[in-house]
């Protein structure tokens, strides 16, 4: 969804570091909120998921222990069909809970909140990829920036772990709450939303953590 430029590069994170295992945490996250298009992907979803996310919240210091525990129960509910469910609660007109959040931010699209998020991912040298037909401050994109950043913090610079983390009180705890009553809202109709809701909890103890003063 990211795309480096040949100058800035994109390196891969050393998953043996804490900033490894933040990059990855984040990668994992931003794949979540994507369609998934396979059975395969869905299955990950519901059975696979939490289990990564402990694991590398483990490793990278973050508490998410009773939300995790919370999304694999939704995940895993019968009635969820993640396909359809994914559909009504982020693509079909009128959408319940958007993914741009810009609209939590602006309360529109293209505001000052999301040329914001444009501008820190110019600075570093990224740039939306055309191919992922999405506005830049996507959930998914958000999250990206955040894991590339922890990458290169991984590879030597840790000025990127401040950016990612500047990001996250900047922007993301930003909009978490909105999106989160969004869900909530859409949860007495679509049972996904239960899971999707327990991710919003996992990212927000995730950012919470990482904006505290005493943060790695």
């Amino acid at each position: 969804m990211l795309m480096a430029s040949a100058a800035s590069g994109c390196p891969t994170s050393p998953r043996s570091s804490t900033s490894g295992a933040k990059a990855e945490f984040f990668v994992c996250l931003a794949r979540a909120f994507q369609p998934m298009r396979t059975p395969e992907a869905e299955d990950a979803f519901a059975h696979v998921l939490a289990d990564d996310l402990l694991e590398l919240a483990a490793e990278a210091g973050y508490d998410i222990g009773d939300a995790a525990v919370r999304f694999a129960a939704c995940a895993a509910d019968p009635e969820v069909r993640l396909l359809t469910d994914y559909s009504a609660l982020f693509l079909v007109p009128p959408v319940p809970v958007p993914l741009n959040a810009g609209l939590y931010l602006d309360g529109g699209l293209l505001g000052q909140g999301t040329q914001a998020m444009l501008e820190r991912y110019r600075e570093v040298g990224l740039a939306p990829d055309e191919r992922f037909r999405d506005l830049p401050d996507h959930v998914s994109m958000q999250l990206e920036y955040v894991a590339v950043m922890f990458a290169r913090a991984a590879n030597g610079d840790p000025a990127c772990a401040v950016r990612a983390n500047e990001f996250l009180a900047r922007f993301v705890l930003r909009w978490i709450p909105a999106f989160s009553r969004a869900l909530q809202a859409a949860a007495e109709r679509i049972p996904a939303a239960h899971a999707y809701g327990a991710l919003a909890a996992i990212l927000d103890a995730a950012a919470r953590h990482e904006t505290q003063p005493d943060s790695d």
